[in-house]
């Protein structure tokens, strides 16, 4: 992929242009998206197992607790 731009005028009644191959930070910025969108996902499963685990520790002290009690 190729990015044109002006560059200043060499004559009068002319322009010069100048190219530059993109490519590589195109396909950088591809790569890019896509390891934020993975690192997205993968947070978003980190929080859900996170918040699982609290679940599941407050339930195994709200039984153990309750039992406990029970047994007194």
């Amino acid at each position: 992929m190729l990015e044109c731009f002006p560059i200043t005028p060499l004559r009068e009644n002319r322009l010069g242009i100048a190219f530059q191959d993109i490519t590589a930070r195109v396909e950088a910025e591809v790569t890019l998206q896509a390891n934020q969108a993975e690192l997205q996902l993968l947070t978003r499963r980190l929080f859900a197992a996170q918040e699982e685990e609290r679940h599941k520790i407050a339930r195994d002290l709200h039984d153990d607790y309750g039992q406990r009690v029970t047994g007194m």
